[in-house]
């Protein structure tokens, strides 16, 4: 059945209070929710698409609102024939943001299907993002790593650091060379980042080799419009012959 957006939402406020309260989640109070406004300030994210591979029409889209203070608050997901699929709520705290909710869409039910904490070190920095399911214990999704400068150099996946990315930044502190790894020494694979003459990143760079040895191709690329907002995001694939795998284009308020 196909529900519309404001529709959705609205549920979706209503009900999102009545979820259980596991792991010492804050429950949003209902009245609260409901009473909720939402706003589309001018210049900011409104519509994500994704394409698979070179197809003219996208797979599915999400929908983007904010509060008054320009924060996201509900992410609405639609699939390809504008059904509604599901929808992400985000909760902040001091206007920091804490916690959000996943939430699926099915037979007219809205379902929590996992939920995120986000923790902070003494700096204010993203330090861990916790995933939670209701009726489980909590694992941790990622936790980043920053050097003295304050860059972020490592965010690991497991909890040794085998499963990891690490980025390296030039003296300027522009972020230039990335390495995934997957549980061995060494990279699976590096991206080296090119910058436009506005140093807005434009492409990831790689030749699928470590180290990288043969020609480097654009494993990622990224287009923007005047404003300096990404329009386009395009991701290829290496190992095959770094053909289109898929593609994002994004559009503002």
């Amino acid at each position: 059945m196909q529900l519309s957006i404001k529709n959705f939402i609205i549920t979706l406020l209503i009900l999102g209070g009545c979820q259980s309260n596991e792991d010492n989640a804050p429950n949003r109070d209902i009245l609260d929710i409901s009473q909720l406004e939402l706003f589309t300030p001018p210049n900011v994210l409104s519509k994500e698409f994704f394409y698979q591979d070179s197809f003219d029409d996208p797979s599915w889209t999400n929908h983007y609102y904010y509060d008054n203070k320009g924060k996201i608050t509900i992410k609405v997901g639609l699939n390809a024939s504008a059904d509604t699929t599901g929808a992400v709520t985000y909760l902040y705290e001091n206007d920091v943001l804490k916690w959000n909710y996943n939430y699926s869409f099915s037979h007219d039910n809205l379902v929590l299907e996992s939920y995120s904490e986000y923790l902070y070190d003494g700096e204010g920095r993203l330090s861990k993002v916790l995933a939670h399911a209701p009726g489980e214990t909590a694992e941790i999704r990622y936790e980043n790593i920053y050097g003295q400068n304050g860059n972020l150099t490592q965010v690991w996946y497991s909890s040794d650091g085998a499963e990891k990315t690490t980025y390296e930044y030039n003296e300027n502190g522009q972020r230039i060379k990335e390495s995934v790894y997957a549980g061995q020494e060494s990279p699976w694979i590096v991206y080296f980042y090119r910058y436009n003459d506005q140093d807005y990143l434009e492409a990831k760079e790689t030749s699928y080799s470590v180290p990288a040895e043969n020609e480097k191709k654009d494993a990622f690329q990224f287009d923007y419009d005047q404003s300096g907002n990404l329009i386009e995001k395009r991701e290829y694939l290496p190992s095959y012959d770094f053909t289109l795998a898929r593609r994002y284009t994004y559009e503002y308020y």
